[in-house]
C-alpha cells in the first residue's frame, strides 16, 4: 500500500462517513505521523517499513479494508461482466464468474489497473475449491439447479 493512497483513502472515508465529534484533521495528521516512522522490531533488529503498513500497529486491518475499497467497487461494477459473488476477507477474495476463462484473464488485467501495486492471483476451480479454512462445492439438485455448498476444509500435512 502506497502511503499517500493510505492516506487519500482515509480522508475519503471520513468524507463519505462524517461525524461532528470526530477531529478527522488530528487523527488523519497522527496517521501521516505514524505512516512516516512505520517501524517495527523483528528478530531484535529494528526496521523502517517503507511501503504499507507495519503488521503490528493496529489499525493496520482497517487501514487495509479502507485502501482496497476502491478496487471493491471496481471488481463488482467497472468491468463489462459482473461477478455473480464477490466477497472478500481481509485480502482473499472468492468470487463467482459468469464469463469465460479468457475474459477471466482480461478481467484480472483490468484489477491491476485500479490500484497500483495491487497484485490479483486468480485460482479457477469448476468444482470444488477451497477458500481459507472452507470447501465450497456445487451441488446439482434433480431440478437442474445448482447450489453453493460449504463444508470446513482441514488441510493435511
Amino acid at each position: 500500500m502506497k502511503l499517500d493512497l493510505i492516506l487519500e483513502s482515509a480522508t475519503q472515508a471520513f468524507m463519505e462517513n462524517p461525524n461532528p465529534f470526530r477531529s478527522d484533521e488530528v487523527i488523519l495528521q497522527l496517521l501521516s505521523l505514524t505512516l512516516i516512522s512505520n517501524d517495527f522490531e523483528f528478530n531484535g533488529q529494528f526496521y523502517r517499513q517503507l511501503c504499507g503498513v507495519a503488521m503490528e500497529r493496529k489499525y493496520a486491518p482497517s487501514t487495509a479494508n479502507i485502501y482496497v475499497k476502491k478496487f471493491d467497487h471496481a471488481a463488482m461494477n467497472l468491468f463489462h461482466i459482473h461477478t455473480l459473488l464477490y466477497s472478500r476477507f481481509l485480502d482473499d477474495i472468492f468470487g463467482v464468474w459468469p464469463g469465460t476463462r479468457s475474459k477471466l484473464l482480461d478481467f484480472k488485467t483490468f484489477l491491476y489497473s485500479t490500484i497500483p501495486g495491487i497484485k490479483v492471483t486468480i485460482t479457477i476451480r469448476s468444482q470444488i475449491i477451497h477458500f481459507l479454512d472452507t470447501q465450497i462445492y456445487k451441488r446439482h439438485l434433480p431440478n437442474g439447479t445448482c447450489l453453493l455448498q460449504t463444508k470446513v476444509f482441514f488441510q493435511t500435512h
